[in-house]
């Protein structure tokens, strides 16, 4: 089975009170901290609705913010832990090269603090800034500072295929499984980078918009992750989730049918988007 994108795209009609999680996500998005961890944690509870019976196609986000914020910070952590390598060798060659942390240092710890969505571009931000001519640089040379971002990018791809192994295990430790992530990476090489070629579409574009439309975030967020999932539905026993059901949610979005005149919807080349409607007019 080839990945389907506009499948992942639609896959949050299948539940009736999309609308009200979608923009419930898209608040929790702007708050300080707490806000992304939440959002992000809400990946776990989300992947039982995938592949098991569930009577909804979305989790529940009332009373269980406090599991998905602490989810999120697990799954934080990972990404961190895949990255600390590289943390470490840019400490030490800006070290080396004679870098001392100053107030603009603190100013963009507590932005990272702040709105923790940022640590996911921190360090090719960094890797950059270290490498040209300004407070006092440059303190890594263009050659260090290119196979440093070479390396990041590197690991970036390979992070939802150890996602995919939390999904299939339902433990985030798993995550560090590259025995087991790397050769499903080979093995479906063309769907993997389809999905994240499409991934690349349904996450960039809602950044610029995040003041106006936050739900667009957490949209783009939950499409991507049902699209790089939708490579588990095929897997042989072992590979994917464990009770995989024929007719669990995100099997069914394969084959649901097109989106009703209520629905508003936006289209592009690449990505199709369900659009919410104005409040009033979906409690009308």
């Amino acid at each position: 089975m080839s990945v389907d994108p506009q499948a992942a795209n639609l896959y949050p009609l299948l539940d009736p009170e999309w609308e009200a999680k979608t923009r419930h996500a898209g608040w929790l998005v702007l708050i300080p901290f707490f806000g992304w961890p939440m959002v992000l944690g809400y990946r776990k509870a989300q992947i039982e609705h995938f592949f098991w019976p569930q009577e909804r196609a979305m989790p529940e986000w009332d009373g269980r913010h406090l599991e998905h914020c602490v989810n999120g910070f697990r799954a934080m952590g990972v990404i961190q832990l895949y990255l600390l390598p590289l943390w470490i060798a840019l400490s030490l060659q800006v070290s080396a090269a004679g870098f001392r942390p100053g107030i603009e240092t603190l100013i963009g710890c507590a932005i990272c603090l702040a709105f923790l969505a940022f640590l996911n571009v921190a360090f090719p931000v960094l890797v950059t800034l270290f490498s040209l001519p300004v407070g006092g640089g440059p303190y890594l040379e263009r050659g260090d500072a290119a196979w440093m971002i070479a390396l990041f990018h590197l690991i970036i791809f390979l992070l939802p295929a150890g996602f995919l192994r939390v999904s299939a295990t339902g433990r985030f430790r798993s995550a560090f499984q590259l025995t087991r992530t790397i050769p499903l990476v080979v093995r479906r090489f063309r769907d993997y980078v389809t999905a994240w070629w499409y991934a690349l579409f349904m996450n960039l574009p809602p950044l610029p918009l995040l003041p106006f439309a936050p739900w667009g975030m957490f949209w783009g967020y939950l499409s991507s992750v049902a699209l790089f999932n939708q490579i588990l539905i095929d897997e042989p026993s072992g590979h994917g989730p464990d009770r995989i059901r024929g007719e669990s949610w995100l099997a069914r979005s394969l084959d649901a049918p097109p989106p009703g005149p209520g629905v508003r919807i936006w289209r592009s080349p690449w990505v199709i988007v369900p659009l919410p409607r104005r409040r009033q007019s979906a409690e009308g």
